[in-house]
């Protein structure tokens, strides 16, 4: 009798135990070696960002949080039983855990970058805050940026949220995905088909592991989370002295990994695979083991997803500064991001789990007024031109003559980024005088203020087409930076000299950043070019790329705009220590050739005004010329246009009475 009131208290204890479990959302047994596990992941990733050797693979660790993460969530799926109890459970218990934190970083970073960016670059910002918030960051910079660790990438505070985005379209996804096989299927038919989905996303993964933009795929990346599911869903014995071994030498290959990957390895794809397969390995066999059982790892792991948010905005200003930072003073820098990160812990994330938050109030509170205050932030800065004034009188001043040249329809120009035309415009005289078509790369289109000032007064109708990154040359098709759109360039260029044929302009001009285009096989291809121009009866032009530094101008220039401080840093080039001085002298006799051979030719050298005694202006009466490091922006392309004609005359001659 006694024993059974006993059992009956016992099984009144435990149902109030799960009660009150149920009632906090699910929660998971400690494991300390995984914290450990996101230790590791965050010393690689921010040994990486802040250049420590020799870490120069760390950003793996990216694809360890992706496998922890996978592996997680499962198993906290696993204990809802419930779908429509659980998904809310499962999301408020996100929200809260990730949410808070986040939005601190954000603040503080838009508040500082409100008194560093520049105009457009503020506006930028606003508008990645606003993609990360409604998690699509990975595919708004996968848009924004030509790959994740080009030197354009350096200076955006919010790059680092691209990985945040693809956690949180997977538990959008996978939680109802899951809940739904889970109740309607056996649990060796989910595993199977866990496992199916999990290697056709591999397979994925590595047919886009050459493309630099798969980097931020999130279907090239669902797999890693897969990868922690499945091992959610095993449960593998093995004796304890070969699950150490085991553990350790999953350990060794993340670290040896991460000093062997390097920027240009391809990724993700089968080398990100390797990354989650160690992990794996690790989350399996790690628990209780005595290295990742260490307090102060384990707490490091707890403060990760702060030191996340953190050390990112950290660089990206530095760099935006153009700070140079010694070894000594990254290792300082790091150790300020584990105190932030500690700080963040202690009174934000923490407290933030603990809230007592119905799921509407704190999806309303933590993701519903974030974003419509980012959104109205983003417009409100887009409509005022991202607020010059914050940074001075000069800085406004300088905006509003840049701005007068920006905009994209001044000469009728519309895009078809389907095909690869950056901009197709028509300007300048009567519908059936005289053309001069424009062809040409991405420079063509900057290029667009430098034609309409040179054919100013001349009458003639300008055609201008331009492809990003093609050579339009005949013969070999070549792409640059991107050898797989070698084709779209070839198609390109076919069309284009089929519309000269048919057209039969007056002048026909080539513009391009001729240097890239190599080797000899490719450049050489402007022989053939200049023939097919000359048999339709057109008089071939030819601009010259303007001086590169091989550094962005445009950065150095407005240095002190954001510091406030007065013009002091000289920024000009050089003519003897430009970028790709070898393939500019081989450019040069290929085009001096042609030149040769064709005394119609006409050669616009943009050097010969911009430069003098060797040195070439980088700005004109304090504005700067350049957008980067090789495109002139269009005040640039404009004012070197004026001083060609100021110095050589009109390049065209003047229509007379239409003809």
């Amino acid at each position: 009798m006694l024993r059974d009131k006993s059992t009956h208290l016992d099984a009144k204890l435990n149902e109030a135990t799960d009660n009150a479990n149920a009632a906090r959302g699910a929660v998971l047994d400690y494991r300390a070696d995984i914290d450990a596990l996101r230790a590791l992941a965050i010393l690689l990733v921010m040994a990486f960002h802040f250049g420590i050797p020799p870490i120069t693979g760390g950003y793996i660790g990216v694809d360890v949080f992706f496998v922890i993460s996978g592996f997680l969530i499962t198993s906290l799926l696993g204990q809802e039983h419930s779908l429509l109890t659980g998904l809310p459970n499962f999301y408020a218990r996100r929200v809260k855990r990730l949410m808070p934190a986040f939005l601190v970083v954000l603040a503080v970073t838009t508040v500082v970058g409100s008194l560093l960016l520049l105009p457009e670059d503020f506006t930028n910002y606003l508008n990645s805050a606003h993609a990360a918030l409604t998690f699509r960051s990975n595919t708004f910079f996968r848009e924004a940026i030509s790959d994740y660790f080009a030197a354009d990438a350096h200076d955006l505070p919010l790059l680092h949220t691209w990985s945040l985005s693809i956690e949180w379209q997977f538990y959008l996804i996978f939680p109802i995905a899951y809940l739904l096989a889970r109740k309607y299927l056996p649990p060796r038919a989910l595993s199977i088909s866990l496992s199916i989905v999990t290697i056709a996303l591999i397979a994925y993964s590595v047919a886009l592991s050459h493309d630099q933009q798969g980097y931020f795929l999130t279907a090239a990346r669902f797999f890693e989370l897969l990868i922690g599911a499945l091992v959610a869903r095993l449960d593998i014995k093995a004796p304890p002295v070969l699950k150490r071994w085991l553990v350790a030498g999953g350990l060794l290959g993340i670290i040896a990994l991460s000093m062997l990957f390097t920027p240009a390895t391809p990724f993700p794809g089968y080398n990100a695979l390797l990354v989650c397969l160690l992990t794996a390995l690790i989350i399996l066999f790690g628990r209780n083991d005595p290295v990742l059982s260490t307090p102060w790892l384990a707490h490091l792991g707890k403060i990760s997803y702060s030191a996340y948010l953190w050390h990112w905005p950290l660089i990206a200003f530095i760099t935006y500064l153009q700070i140079e930072i010694g070894i000594g003073s990254r290792l300082l820098l790091l150790s300020l991001v584990l105190l932030l990160a500690d700080l963040t812990f202690r009174y934000v994330e923490r407290p933030g789990k603990k809230l007592k938050l119905r799921f509407v109030t704190t999806v309303v509170i933590f993701c519903v007024v974030p974003i419509l205050l980012a959104r109205g932030a983003y417009l409100l800065a887009w409509k005022n031109d991202g607020f010059p004034q914050r940074l001075g009188a000069e800085s406004a001043r300088i905006h509003a003559i840049l701005s007068s040249y920006a905009n994209i329809s001044s000469h009728k120009c519309v895009k078809d980024k389907s095909r690869g035309l950056l901009a197709a415009c028509e300007f300048g005289g009567k519908e059936d005088g005289d053309i001069l078509y424009v062809i040409g790369d991405s420079h063509a289109k900057n290029h667009r203020w430098l034609v309409d000032v040179l054919t100013r007064d001349t009458g003639l109708r300008v055609i201008l087409r331009s492809y990003g990154g093609c050579l339009m040359l005949p013969g070999i098709p070549h792409a640059y930076g991107k050898p797989g759109d070698a084709q779209r360039c070839g198609d390109a260029v076919a069309d284009e000299y089929a519309r000269i044929a048919a057209i039969r302009p007056k002048y026909v001009m080539l513009i391009h950043r001729w240097n890239v285009y190599y080797p000899q096989e490719e450049i050489a291809k402007l022989s053939l070019a200049v023939d097919k121009i000359v048999a339709s009866g057109a008089i071939p032009v030819i601009v010259g790329q303007s001086a590169e530094a091989g550094v962005n101008m445009h950065l150095c220039f407005n240095q002190h705009i954001k510091l406030r401080q007065e013009k002091q840093n000289e920024c000009v080039i050089r003519q003897s220590d430009q970028a790709a001085k070898t393939h500019i002298d081989f450019v040069q006799n290929i085009i001096a050739d042609v030149r040769a051979r064709y005394p119609s030719l006409i050669y616009i050298d943009l050097q010969a005004v911009q430069c003098s005694d060797g040195k070439c202006v980088a700005d004109i009466d304090n504005v700067p010329i350049y957008d980067d490091d090789n495109h002139l922006n269009g005040f640039g392309s404009a004012r070197l246009a004026e001083a060609y004609r100021l110095r050589f005359g009109k390049p065209f001659l003047v229509q007379r009475n239409g003809q």
